[in-house]
């Protein structure tokens, strides 16, 4: 497998951050572990941390259980943890789309994130994983090995009005950065 890495310049190395990122495979846990060069947790679905050996790996990291489905319960439980992980100094990466691809190409992003993002004041940096889905597809425990290429794209990070969260802007923001993956995705 061969890993090219993209814009690691783009990482602010003085701020907490949260990366937002396409989501293919589990296999982007590991590479997102590998590649990004400062501290952070991820959101993931509560299932993960019932998973044995990850399960324990996910709560011991500070790693953060989402419940998808309790949109309410999961926007709390966002903010209060990004309060908790920005006063540790962590950053965050989210995978939007809220699960990972079928096929690959870029799924749907969920408007929650622009509010989270605004909320929390901090600024993105868009991350796009290319070539994941071939190594690792859903709905497969066991990886496809071979001569695979895969890509990690940082994008420069984005700043917003941070004191706006009305229904035209956070549809503008969830835009703003699925389209900024989808140009990282295409390079």
């Amino acid at each position: 497998m061969k890993v090219e890495i993209h814009g690691l310049e783009n990482i602010p190395r003085n701020e907490t951050v949260i990366f937002t990122s396409n989501h293919q495979s589990m296999l982007d846990i590991k590479l997102s572990l590998a590649y990004i060069p400062i501290n952070f947790s991820f959101i993931s679905k509560d299932s993960v941390f019932h998973i044995p050996i990850l399960g324990a790996y996910m709560k011991s990291s500070g790693h953060i259980p989402i419940q998808r489905g309790e949109d309410r319960k999961a926007y709390a439980t966002l903010l209060k943890a990004i309060k908790q992980l920005t006063a540790k100094g962590k950053s965050l990466v989210v995978f939007p789309e809220g699960t990972r691809s079928e096929d690959g190409r870029l799924g749907e992003f969920k408007r929650g994130i622009s509010l989270i993002i605004l909320k929390s004041g901090k600024r993105v940096v868009p991350m796009a994983i290319y070539g994941s889905n071939q190594f690792m597809p859903k709905h497969s425990l066991l990886s496809h090995p071979g001569k695979r290429f895969i890509r990690i794209s940082f994008g420069k990070a984005l700043d917003f009005d941070y004191s706006r969260t009305d229904r035209e802007y956070t549809i503008y923001v969830t835009d703003k950065i699925k389209s900024a993956v989808s140009n990282l995705l295409q390079l």
